[in-house]
This record gives structure tokens, sequence and C-alpha cells, in this order.
């Protein structure tokens, strides 16, 4: 299984970044496939995540807020594909 984690850098008070070296910290002695994609866009999250879920194999992480979640949501509707959610915005009320 590869690992994509999808950040929001702009979600909640910049949060999400935080979780970046975390992320790498945690792979850094791992034999397991990972990659970081920043939003760059509205509804950028959602096309990540449908482009990933197309491809298969992958687990997604979102890292934002409850707008960013919804997009990951959507993003993999209709697809085999689990997703996690590290909470980074200002309300989580997800």
């Amino acid at each position: 299984m590869k690992h994509l984690f999808i950040i929001n850098p702009m979600s909640g008070s910049k949060k999400a970044m935080e979780f970046i070296p975390e992320i790498e910290q945690y792979f850094k002695d791992k034999d397991e496939e990972y990659s970081i994609a920043y939003t760059k866009y509205p509804m950028h999250a959602k096309e990540l995540c449908e482009e990933y879920a197309k491809k298969g194999g992958y687990r997604i992480y979102i890292a934002g807020g409850d707008g960013s979640v919804n997009e990951a949501a959507n993003g993999v509707a209709g697809y085999d594909t689990p997703i996690g959610i590290l909470p980074a915005g200002s309300g989580n009320d997800f």
C-alpha cells in the first residue's frame, strides 16, 4: 500500500504544515512509499484524491479542515480507497 498525504497549506491557522516533519520522520526508516502533495486552489484536494483513487493501491490522508475533508471524501467516492484525516482546520466539525 502506498501513502499519499494531501496538505492544505491554507487551512485553519496553517496547522497542516506542522504534520510534514512528523510524516517524514515516521517514514524515514520504513520500507513504504509515500508522497506529499499540496493543494493549490479550491477543489484541488478532490482532484488529487480522484486521480490517486483511480490508480488504486493508495491510502490517502488529508491534512486540512472541514472543506478539505469534504473534498477528499467526494474525490474517493465510488472507489475502494481508504482515507485518513489529520485535523488541521479552525473548527474541525467533521
